[in-house]
């Protein structure tokens, strides 16, 4: 599917980040939204975060590239005057959101669905999405939790090859919540072992293998 021209993303993205920029000096009125913008809620801006909340549960009605566009609101240049004037400062920093969407589309792999609703997609490539939409915000840590629930065993390998991709060429660190233990002893440098919040094992997966083993052999004993 071809992706849309560009300056029809940043123009989506413009659009976004204006009516949020609008709505945080709006007086405490209840604003609805039309059925054109997803029906987002807010009610003051004391509680401006009911806009994460409504996103977060639309953004399966919103195409890849707007997910990942969306996602950028805090590297943006957010200036009311820059917006209305289209400086060159905002506009470089739009092209910017643009060009790191694709190039996390491309890691991913789903550069080819840009263009799709995020809710069309299989189960394993939302995941991927979500994970793209986060490495947008170019953290440092990212913390996924139970990112394997729900995947069949190829989408599983998919997740451990792109987990690693994010550490061996993205220098981030990955904070794993997950009970295939399958992945996390294939992925992880560090493991702990929570039963009902207590510790109960930690090291390496080499040495958790080898404590396993003999617990095992014991057992059996």
């Amino acid at each position: 599917m071809a992706l849309r021209e560009h300056q029809d993303m940043t123009g989506f993205f413009a659009l976004e980040q204006q009516i949020a920029m609008f709505l945080k000096h709006l007086p405490p009125y209840f604003v609805r939204l039309n059925e054109n913008a997803n029906r987002l809620f807010y009610e003051s801006s004391q509680h401006l975060n009911l806009l994460e909340v409504q996103l977060a549960q639309e953004r399966k009605r919103y195409q890849l590239m707007e997910n990942l566009l969306v996602a950028q609101h805090r590297l943006l240049n957010h200036n009311l005057l820059a917006g209305l004037f289209q400086t060159r400062g905002y506009r470089q920093a739009q092209q910017a959101a643009v060009a790191r969407a694709l190039d996390w589309l491309d890691v991913v792999d789903l550069r080819d669905c840009a263009n799709r609703l995020a809710g069309t997609l299989p189960y394993g490539y939302q995941r991927r999405v979500e994970i793209a939409r986060a490495m947008c915000t170019q953290p440092q840590l990212v913390c996924l939790d139970e990112p394997a629930a729900g995947l069949n065993p190829r989408e599983t390998e998919e997740l451990a090859a792109l987990i690693q991709t994010l550490r061996a060429q993205h220098s981030v660190t990955v904070f794993l919540i997950e009970h295939d233990m399958g992945l996390v002893m294939g992925i992880s440098d560090h493991i702990v072992v929570l039963d009902y919040g207590r510790v109960i094992a930690a090291g390496t997966p080499a040495y958790l293998g080898v404590a396993e083993e003999e617990t095992a052999a014991e057992a059996h004993a």
